[in-house]
């Protein structure tokens, strides 16, 4: 009647109440912790998390183009922050995001870091990610300055940019990558795994596809602060994918992303 039950710090083995796992779950867990992903396997997470995202943004393009153009909208009042900003699309960010997450992570959600953070020494990554953002490593439309109100700013610079990008690329993206690598603990040795650089990767071209194809379509592009933007953006992605990963959570890097932003918008 005993069944194989797991470790010691859950219960140990054998034991009357055996694992939820089934036998194929549990070779495949085992693969995962003693076998090192071939170059195919990183290809294979890196090319299916580019094209959940790319998917997930042009549904958002093609979401924002609707609403922005819907009539019913003249005679509310959001109509003015739609017209004046792209919140719309940042908010079908987060709702296609939610939903796949949902749908991929087939309610293993802590893998894709919904769940209470763990550790502090993370903490000591937030001074990097304020510069990263002064750097013009985030996402940060002129119009806050001289199109919105207060509630409004706050509402499209302060909530909606940050979660949109987190939940994106920290959490939806990060979780694909995650699939079958090594990562770091909350109290293990400091490296950079293969999730963060790769998330970092799909950062760096998401802001700069928000920052630059408008200026390259107006034929205002300057490469100097292009190579500035993409790098500054690649070291925040680094540094906030760190503290998504040494956290679990991916909380705290909604919460840095916030702070640098809120951070630019002040000194600026």
């Amino acid at each position: 009647s005993n069944q194989w039950g797991g470790s010691g710090d859950i219960g140990g083995s054998p034991r009357g109440i055996p694992t939820k796992l089934s036998p194929v779950e549990i070779a495949h867990a085992c693969r995962d912790a003693f076998q090192n992903p071939s170059a195919a396997v990183y290809s294979f997470h890196f090319f299916y998390a580019m094209a959940v995202v790319c998917a997930i943004t042009g549904a958002a393009f093609i979401s924002n183009l609707f609403v922005s153009s819907s009539p019913w909208l003249i005679n509310t009042a959001a109509f003015g922050l739609i017209s004046k900003t792209y919140i719309s699309f940042f908010v079908a960010l987060i709702i296609f995001t939610a939903l796949c997450v949902v749908l991929i992570s087939r309610m293993r959600l802590w893998q894709f870091g919904i769940r209470v953070p763990m550790g502090k020494d993370w903490w000591i990554l937030l001074p990097v990610i304020v510069l990263c953002a002064m750097g013009n490593g985030v996402y940060f439309p002129n119009s806050a300055f001289y199109l919105l109100n207060f509630n409004e700013t706050f509402l499209y610079i302060i909530i909606a940019i940050p979660l949109a990008s987190e939940l994106l690329f920290r959490g939806l993206a990060y979780g694909i990558l995650a699939e079958g690598t090594s990562t770091k603990g909350y109290n293990s040795r400091w490296f950079l795994s293969y999730p963060v650089i790769a998330s970092a990767i799909l950062y760096t071209s998401f802001i700069i596809c928000l920052v630059f194809l408008p200026k390259f379509f107006n034929g205002a592009l300057q490469l100097e602060s292009f190579s500035e933007t993409a790098f500054a953006a690649f070291i925040f992605g680094l540094a906030n994918g760190i503290v998504r990963e040494r956290s679990h959570s991916i909380f705290p890097a909604i919460l840095f992303h916030t702070i640098a932003i809120a951070v630019f918008f002040f000194l600026k």
